[in-house]
């Protein structure tokens, strides 16, 4: 193969690409990227088997051709090199790069082991850049990172005539997002790795995408999305997700507002020392106040308080992982908290002011009626 194109081009391209390249692949074919030799264009491919990226980028082609290089270093290699025309030779199983600044050669190999796209079609779906910016914000910090629990890496999407639900958990928190306008006759339900779902965000982000349209093709358990230029392919994580319906409240005992920046002040100050309770804090809730306690036994205790606005209830006692509390308030950034609890082991509620359709749900820990 033989084509020239422009450095910046490649570059932006390649960054998309590498981010489906793994730094521990399965096999060793996928520590590369495929590059294809096009008549009017270059194609760029890398999978790591659940995230697959393809992008294109323009090109003059002298000769058509296909090699596969290693991702990382062919990704540091055009980023270092200065803006303008490169040219892109195969040799044997070589890549020539040519530049103004001057001429490299990288070892690669034939493409015969790389694995193929699928061609994808389905059901398609739409989602506008900000829902999609949406979901990846409020709702992947709840889902799980443990590789042994897949099914708690992905996010759930459920369509039906009620809309979209978007659930996330790791198993001691829950988020849950309705987008009603996006109802739906039959009922789909998806499970999409939340890391490639952050993926498919950043790139519709930095192309500034108004509208995204994905395809679901149920058969081979595959998403498709195509951003302009760039094609991305996401294999659903299939088992039973957790019956998360039934942690949800139906209604709650005691339910309060409080101010959120106060709030966030309090847990970072709390947190300090709860460290060595694996940062466990307890709130309790009274008809005027919010007392959020901490305690260590080598270096003292905390406790704070600020004004609620009792709704519902005369008050009570709940404990939380702080973590849990401050991830949800430094990325929702609500200026006034809702919060619902019932018994003070049972699964308690959060909503943020001004964000619709959104409700943080986590679970307890028992109460140490001695701190």
């Amino acid at each position: 193969m033989k084509i020239t194109l422009l450095q910046e081009n490649l570059r932006v391209a390649l960054n998309n690409v590498s981010k489906a390249v793994p730094t521990k692949p399965p096999l060793a074919i996928l520590s590369s990227v495929l590059l294809q030799a096009q008549p009017t264009n270059l194609q760029l491919s890398g999978t790591d088997l659940y995230l697959g990226i393809r992008a294109q980028v323009l090109g003059s082609t002298e000769e058509v051709g296909e090699l596969a290089i290693p991702g990382k270093l062919l990704s540091e290699l055009v980023s270092a090199l200065p803006p303008g025309k490169i040219t892109l030779e195969s040799k044997d199983a070589a890549l020539i790069i040519t530049s103004a600044s001057g001429k490299t050669q990288i070892q690669g190999q034939l493409s015969d082991e790389f694995p193929p796209f699928p061609a994808l079609s389905g059901d398609q779906y739409v989602l506008s850049g900000q829902e999609l910016l949406q979901i990846d914000t409020n709702l992947r910090f709840s889902a799980g990172l443990d590789p042994t629990r897949v099914v708690l890496t992905s996010l759930k999407f459920e369509f039906s005539p009620e809309g979209l639900k978007v659930i996330a958990t790791d198993g001691f928190r829950l988020a849950i997002q309705l987008f009603p306008e996006h109802s739906s006759s039959e009922i789909t339900q998806l499970l999409v790795p939340a890391k490639a779902l952050s993926e498919v965000n950043r790139i519709a982000q930095a192309e500034k995408i108004q509208n995204l349209t994905f395809s679901v093709a149920k058969e081979l358990k595959q998403l498709s999305f195509v951003i302009n230029d760039t094609e991305i392919f996401v294999r659903l994580i299939e088992g039973d997700y957790p019956p998360y319906q039934k942690i949800l409240p139906s209604s709650f005992e005691v339910e309060a507002e409080w101010d959120g920046e106060e709030f966030v002040s309090q847990l970072k100050r709390a947190l300090i020392f709860a460290r060595e309770s694996s940062h466990i804090i307890r709130l309790e809730l009274t008809d005027q106040q919010l007392v959020v306690k901490s305690s260590s036994t080598a270096q003292g205790e905390y406790e704070g308080n600020l004004p609620l606005s009792l709704i519902k209830g005369s008050g009570g006692i709940i404990a939380f992982n702080a973590k849990y509390l401050l991830d949800f308030m430094t990325t929702i950034k609500p200026s006034r908290v809702w919060f619902g609890m019932n018994e003070s082991l049972k699964p308690a509620m959060f909503r943020a002011h001004g964000v619709d359709g959104y409700s943080h749900v986590v679970m307890p820990f028992r109460v140490n009626e001695g701190s």
